[in-house]
């Protein structure tokens, strides 16, 4: 019975997570809610409802819900996780502040625990945290290769910003912008 009870609850997720992929919102969301009525303790029904929301660019939707899912279980990884790359979504604006302080509370809780899943959610929280440091170097060089209209950026500013350019790709040399930008 208690192994039913699991299969129907990662069956109720599955379906879920199926009809997300094929842009069936309001199936998938059908799924969610059935999930949350049963599984009411189980927060990954909050989180892939935010998922779904965020789908739809119901970005503060999404954010209720992720905040919603981290009330009821502040150290859920999977909840830190997708708040996290939910502030880091914004490609003009990323909240970098805010995704720090999730991926570090992955690192946090997980950090001193043996055990491989752990182990896992730690070494992708400091790569995404590379990932951020990066980036802000990265948003930092705009500012240098800002000039009037019509004028090139001074040397001074050329400088400045591979100087960051280059901070940035070192800190997170897997990533292709970092590349592409120098």
């Amino acid at each position: 019975p208690v192994a039913g009870k699991l299969d129907q609850r990662e069956a109720l997720l599955r379906d879920a997570l199926r009809c997300q992929r094929a842009r069936d919102f309001v199936g998938a969301e059908r799924h969610l809610r059935r999930f949350m009525e049963e599984y009411p303790e189980d927060v990954r029904g909050l989180i892939h409802l935010a998922n779904v929301r965020r789908a739809q660019g119901d970005r503060q939707g999404a954010l209720d819900a992720y905040k919603a899912a981290l009330k009821r279980d502040p150290d859920n990884p999977l909840a830190l996780w997708w708040k996290a790359d939910y502030h880091l979504s914004e490609p003009l604006n990323p909240d970098l502040a805010q995704a720090q302080l999730a991926l570090k509370k992955i690192v946090q809780v997980f950090g001193r625990r043996k055990d491989d899943v752990a182990k896992q959610w730690v070494e992708q929280a400091k790569g995404k945290l590379r990932y951020c440091d990066s980036r802000k170097f990265s948003l930092e060089s705009h500012r240098y290769l800002k000039s009037k209209p019509g004028e090139p950026p001074s040397e001074k500013n050329l400088r400045k910003a591979r100087e960051l350019l280059t901070k940035a790709r070192d800190v997170y040399p897997e990533g292709p912008r970092n590349h592409m930008n120098l």
